[in-house]
Order: structure tokens, then sequence, then C-alpha cells
């Protein structure tokens, strides 16, 4: 179900492709994954597998921590929804990748809940995130997040602390020894943080910041409502729902980041995004209001590729 909805939300890009420019990532090996040499229908191919990849396992995440009775697609079908109305212009992003990174990070933060010395788990969740960094560097904000998580989820323990940054630098270290035997360091110490550049608001137009906008008011409204989707659920469903609205937070800290702004920037936030606008839906509450909603906002990305088209 997952594969059929992806690509009919990516048929347009599979049967029209069209020429993009690529854009800058700011990253170790963002820039080696570009696929400048492949045609655009390659690009949206590996688009909507990556998509698909990332859809299926936000709904294991969602259904082996019991966040959801229903056992439903439907965070997964939020999370393609997303993805897709974000990358409309630019079909492909290193960033696809990166992501896959995180989630995999964060499904192993989840995991140390209630167990006995789990060190493979911190280790691999900040190793994951490392890996997410090197393809999409600004996923370095979300060690905050991995922190909270350690703090909520184990109780305040240095040598946890340490076994998680420890997972984090590992990678990293290995890259630069191999960037110094290969004579590149000078690519590995001019890394440009793209989260600690601010954008020139003077000269960007207005449109250029018509989906940031859009997604803060869609992360304070799903705040807003978070009780909601929290109701009768177990105490570790209840601690992994608000690491992902805290994942939400932290992410408006850098949606404006960066220079230049692009959209491809958003998809950081599709996996909490999807997580909590999939268990909303879920509810039993004005669950008609909800699909109709649903099926509203697939209307919209239509209209939006018929206007972008035109």
């Amino acid at each position: 179900m997952l594969a059929l909805f992806a690509t009919a939300l990516m048929a347009y890009h599979l049967i029209m492709p069209k020429e993009v420019v690529p854009l800058a990532t700011n990253s170790i090996f963002g820039d080696l994954l570009q696929l400048q040499n492949s045609s655009t229908l390659i690009k949206a191919i590996v688009s909507c597998v990556l998509i698909l990849i990332q859809a299926y396992l936000v709904n294991d995440l969602v259904i082996k921590r019991k966040l959801s009775r229903a056992l439903s697609t439907i965070p997964g079908a939020v999370f393609v929804l997303y993805t897709v109305w974000v990358m409309s212009k630019q079909i492909y992003h290193p960033v696809l990748i990166a992501n896959i990174f995180f989630i995999l990070s964060l499904s192993n933060l989840f995991k140390i809940y209630k167990r006995h010395q789990p060190i493979a788990l911190i280790f691999n969740s900040g190793f994951w995130l490392a890996l997410a960094i090197c393809f999409y560097t600004p996923y370095l904000v979300f060690l905050l997040v991995l922190i909270l998580g350690l703090l909520s989820l184990r109780n305040i323990n240095l040598r946890e602390t340490l076994q998680m940054l420890l997972g984090l630098l590992t990678p990293l270290f290995l890259m630069g020894t191999a960037f110094f035997y290969f004579d590149l360091l000078d690519r590995f110490y001019n890394l440009e943080l793209s989260l600690v550049k601010l954008p020139d608001f003077t000269k960007a137009h207005w449109h250029t910041y018509a989906k940031p906008l859009v997604i803060i008011l869609l992360i304070l409204l799903a705040v807003l409502i978070n009780t909601e989707i929290k109701k009768k659920k177990k105490f570790d469903a209840i601690k992994t729902i608000e690491l992902f609205y805290w994942t939400l937070m932290v992410s408006i800290l850098t949606i404006f980041l960066g220079n230049p702004v692009h959209e491809m920037h958003l998809l950081m936030i599709s996996t909490p995004m999807a997580v909590c606008y999939g268990l909303i839906l879920e509810t039993s509450k004005n669950k008609i209001i909800k699909e109709f909603l649903f099926l509203l906002a697939i209307g919209g990305y239509g209209l939006f590729l018929i206007g972008q088209t035109g």
C-alpha cells in the first residue's frame, strides 16, 4: 500500500522528469552523492525507493514501540505525503540518505528503555547519527535530542553519555584519519555547518519562506493537540512520543538557518512530523474529519503540482 501511494504521488516526476540544479549539501559525503551524471528519471526512481524505505522504517518504529493500537500504515503515508510535498521542486537530495540513518539512530535510542546495560544500543544511536551528519551536516543539532532522550529514558549517567558521544565521534575520527591519509584534510576542516549560517533575508523571494512558515504552523498545531495522542498509552510509549515532540521543537531552531535557504532542509523533520500527525489521524475522535483533511491535503498537493507546471 505504501509503495502504491508513494509511486502515485511521485508519478508526476517519474512521467515528466525535469532537470534541476543540484544544491550544495554542506556535508562530507553529500556532494559525492548528488547523482550529477544521472538522468532526472533515475533520480526520481532513487528518491521514490528511499522515501518508501523510510516510510516502512517509520511504520515499523511506531508498531514496535507500541505507539498505536491501530497497527496501520497511516504514519508511513503521512511521511510520504510530507516528503513529496517538501521536495516537489528538487526531486532528489542526499538528505534522503541522511534521514535513513537518523531514523535508525532514533530506533536504537528508544530500545534502551528498561534495558540492562544497553551499551551497544547507546553507542549505535550516536554512530547512526554521525553517519547522518556525514551526509547532511545540520543533523548535528539532533545530538541534543539524543541526550534528552538518554536523560529521559535512563537515569542521569555520565558513563552512558560518554558512550553515546563515543559512538558519534568514532565514524568522524575514522573519516578524519582517511582524509589525512589521502591528503584531503582541507575538505574536512573547511566543512561548512549550514545550521550556523544566517541567510540573507533581504535577497530571498517571499515564496522561499512559504513552506517553512507552513511547517512552523503545523509544528505548533501538533504541540497544541499533543495530549490527544498520549491518552490510554503506556508510560514508555508516552516517553517516546514526548521525544518526537522534542525533536519537532528543536527543529524549529534550524528551519530558517542555512545560507542559502532551501526546501530540502525541511526533510530533517519528516520523521517526527509523520509520527505525530500519523498518531493524530489514527485516534478515533473526529476520525471522519481527519480522514477528510488528509484527502484534502493530497488534493492540495495535486493542485500545487498543477500550479507549478503552469
